[in-house]
C-alpha cells in the first residue's frame, strides 16, 4: 500500500509542475527584438550620461587650465612687483649714500670756508663802525 499511494502523488506533482515548450521561431525573434530594443534604449541613456560626464570633465579641465594660468601670471606679476620695488629700494639707498657723501663734503667745506667768512664779516663790522657816518 505505501507504494501504491506515492504513485498517485507523483503523478499529481508530475502533473502540476508547469510545461515549457520550445517558443517557435517567430516568437524567438519578437523576443530577440525586444531584448535588443530594450537594450539599444538603455546603452543610449548610458551614451547620454557618459558624454554628459565627458563634457563636465572638459569644462573642469578647462577651468583648473584657466586658475593654473591665472595663478602663474600672478606668480609672474608678484616676482615683477618684487624686482620693482627691490630696485627702487637699492635706487634710494644709492641717493642717501650720496647724499650723505655730499652733506660730508659740504660739512668740510663749511669748516673751511666758515672761520674765513666769520672774521671777514668781523671785519666787515668794524670798518662799518669805524667809518664816518654820512
Amino acid at each position: 500500500m505505501p507504494q501504491q499511494e506515492q504513485q498517485p502523488q507523483m503523478m499529481d506533482m508530475n502533473q502540476q509542475a508547469p510545461s515549457y515548450s520550445q517558443p517557435s521561431d517567430g516568437s524567438r525573434e519578437k523576443i530577440e527584438e525586444m531584448a535588443e530594443a530594450i537594450i539599444d534604449e538603455k546603452w543610449e541613456e548610458l551614451v547620454k550620461s557618459i558624454n554628459k560626464i565627458i563634457e563636465w570633465k572638459s569644462k573642469v579641465e578647462s577651468n583648473l587650465n584657466k586658475v593654473e594660468q591665472e595663478i602663474r601670471d600672478l606668480k609672474d606679476n608678484f616676482s615683477k612687483l618684487q624686482n620693482s620695488i627691490i630696485g627702487k629700494i637699492n635706487e634710494y639707498d644709492k641717493n642717501i649714500v650720496n647724499v650723505g657723501s655730499e652733506v660730508k663734503a659740504m660739512s668740510q667745506v663749511f669748516e673751511k670756508v666758515l672761520p674765513t667768512f666769520t672774521e671777514n664779516v668781523a671785519e666787515l663790522r668794524r670798518i662799518v663802525k669805524s667809518s664816518p657816518k654820512k
